[in-house]
């Protein structure tokens, strides 16, 4: 099994679970973080084989595992959490679950993480940042030694992330990634696809992205008052139609987004910008 594991040098190794699909893309992938005492982050969905892949990762290192740590509870990050602890005795390191949230994973006895925590291994600490957006509960966890950023579903590669309303939020998520480029960010690790170098670069795309798909939405709801299904294929026109349902959530995202700062209503015709965003 140790051959599945990649080496991405500044002491983190890389194992992608077998779940592949339509929100996971090739599947989640696992870091494991440090030297003889690791942190493991996101060990992953709940497969019947995911645990032990991990654990032989694990051994053909050398090591033990210190820490569980979660970028945040959707279950193809985190549901492999409690059998791994309870194999390995290794605290579980994550932001709270919202228990009214049915794709987080519920009753994990976990070390709550804030903001600017730091968890130690034997090679350096990972720094939380808390980037709610995604899910308000996420965390990056940042590398300091070598300037990488564990992403998780904050950033992935090859695509954007779909921001679910009401646990998802458009305006966090921007002012996260706003956040982001004052860190000296080297590459980006994400919890789905290959690492990413000239992280800086990306985070600005990324943000200018959804501003211009915001920018779009406006444009769009111009003329008359528009129901969602209406607006998703001009809003979207640069998407295949196939993933238009994960788009809308995302189109709804950004409506109450405009919403909340005034520029947009949802009428009994549908949405409209207000009089003082025309």
């Amino acid at each position: 099994m140790s051959h599945e594991l990649q080496n991405l040098g500044a002491d983190i190794h890389t194992l992608r679970a077998n779940n592949p699909g339509l929100m996971t893309g090739a599947g989640t992938q696992s870091y494991l973080i440090g030297h003889r005492q690791l942190l493991l982050v996101d060990p992953g969905p709940d497969l019947p084989e995911q645990s032990g892949r991990l654990l032989a990762a694990v051994d053909a290192l050398q090591a033990q595992v210190c820490g569980i740590v979660l970028t945040h509870l959707h279950r193809d990050h985190a549901a492999a959490a409690a059998q791994l602890q309870a194999q390995t005795h290794a605290p579980i390191y994550a932001m709270p679950a919202h228990p009214e949230d049915g794709l987080q994973v519920q009753g994990l006895d976990i070390r709550r993480l804030q903001d600017g925590d730091d968890i130690a291994c034997d090679r350096g600490s990972l720094r939380v940042i808390h980037t709610p957006g995604h899910v308000d509960n996420h965390c990056c966890f940042w590398w300091p030694s070598s300037g990488d950023l564990l992403t998780g579903d904050h950033l992935i590669t090859g695509s954007t992330v779909v921001i679910i309303p009401p646990y998802g939020h458009m305006g966090r998520y921007m002012q996260s990634l706003q956040r982001l480029l004052d860190l000296p960010l080297r590459r980006l690790l994400p919890g789905h696809g290959a690492a990413m170098s000239e992280a800086l670069a990306i985070v600005a795309a990324t943000l200018r992205h959804r501003r211009d798909r915001e920018a779009k939405v406006r444009a769009a709801l111009q003329q008359q008052a528009q129901e969602l299904t209406a607006l998703l294929p001009r809003v979207y026109d640069d998407v295949a139609v196939h993933l238009h349902p994960i788009a809308a959530l995302s189109l709804q995202a950004h409506l109450i987004h405009l919403q909340e700062q005034g520029q947009a209503c949802a009428t009994a015709s549908g949405w409209r910008l207000t009089a003082s965003s025309r």
